[in-house]
């Protein structure tokens, strides 16, 4: 045999058995892969099971949102009394690169765009506090609501309430007061907005010659009217000796006739009502005046009295409030107060 065809069957013979460690790596390892693999494994369910899941990411957009609503106020006297004031007002945040504003007739939209560097949970914080001290310089009936901007801020699911019998006011009553709670409710939900509908409103229009006659002004019956304009509920209707609500668990309230406002409160028109009576009476039963003689508390006086029959001063208003005869904000001057 030449030494070429040893050469080259040495050569064969290294190849075919090679190192050890090449051919038998895996065998050699597989415990620790195998223990690798399954903790990977359990991890990778773990996770799946407590990772937190959402639609979008948690990103801070570096933006605040300022609304403005304000009527019909036309829109240059918006841009001069409340859009240029609020913009002047927060370029002193810290942070703040741009300043974009949209004035329309009524409503202004103020974007504030920061350095993405910025905590704008802070930085909300700051442009409210900017906003405090320009506020006393707009007008009182605007209304201003900042957001930071998030994915939460965009609209995920919208529902279109609509009715060719209903009217747009019991419609925004039902989105409002009824729809709008049960979904805020719900887990996962951040807000709730409604939009549109006609929202229920009362025309006041005074007679001048009435006016004139009572020496009552405007601003009387705009300060009435702020005073009254309240919604509270006196409590139940004692029905039977017992406390029952009227209807379909509702107080049923009336507006009295025969009231107008004054200068010096309320008054009432002899022309068409009398003046009604409230009273507390006790009647003297054999029961009551052994717990007299006796010494008894007040609360059992008072026990006694109620099975008896007995109405406290408020009981016997609330039931003149639904009665009709006069009003709550009446009842709430002269009887509550006391």
């Amino acid at each position: 045999m030449s030494l070429r065809e040893r050469m080259s069957s040495w050569t064969r013979r290294v190849r075919a058995t090679g190192p050890p460690d090449d051919r038998y790596w895996f065998s050699r390892y597989s415990k620790s892969l195998v223990f690798l693999i399954l903790v990977l494994a359990g991890a990778g369910a773990y996770l799946a099971f407590t990772i937190p899941i959402s639609v979008f990411p948690q990103t801070n957009f570096p933006r605040v949102v300022i609304g403005v609503d304000n009527g019909v106020m036309p829109i240059d006297q918006m841009m001069v009394t409340i859009t240029r004031p609020i913009e002047n007002s927060v370029n002193s945040v810290i942070g703040l690169q741009q300043v974009r504003s949209i004035t329309s007739r009524g409503s202004a939209e103020i974007d504030l765009f920061f350095d993405w560097h910025v905590d704008m949970v802070t930085t909300l914080q700051l442009v409210d506090a900017a906003l405090s001290h320009v506020r006393a310089q707009l007008p009182p009936t605007a209304n201003i609501e900042t957001h930071r901007l998030s994915f939460a801020s965009f609209p995920i699911i919208g529902y279109s309430i609509t009715s060719d019998t209903v009217p747009q006011t019991q419609l925004w009553t039902l989105a409002t007061y009824e729809l709008a709670p049960r979904l805020n409710r719900l887990d996962g939900v951040a807000t709730v907005v409604v939009q549109g509908g006609q929202e229920p409103e009362f025309t006041i229009t005074p007679d001048p010659a009435r006016l004139l006659v009572a020496n009552v002004t405007v601003n009387d019956i705009l300060d009435a009217v702020r005073r009254t304009n309240l919604i509270d509920s006196p409590g139940l209707l004692p029905e039977n000796r017992a406390a029952k609500p009227t209807g379909r668990n509702v107080l049923a309230l009336f507006q009295g006739l025969g009231l107008t406002y004054t200068r010096t409160g309320i008054q009432l028109d002899r022309l068409t009502h009398t003046q009604r009576r409230v009273l507390e009476l006790l009647q003297i039963t054999p029961e009551i005046k052994r717990l007299i003689v006796g010494w008894a508390t007040q609360e059992e006086l008072g026990r006694l009295a109620h099975k008896q029959g007995m109405r406290t001063l408020r009981e016997e208003a609330i039931n003149l409030v639904a009665e009709g005869t006069t009003t709550v904000s009446e009842v709430i001057r002269s009887i509550y107060a006391l």
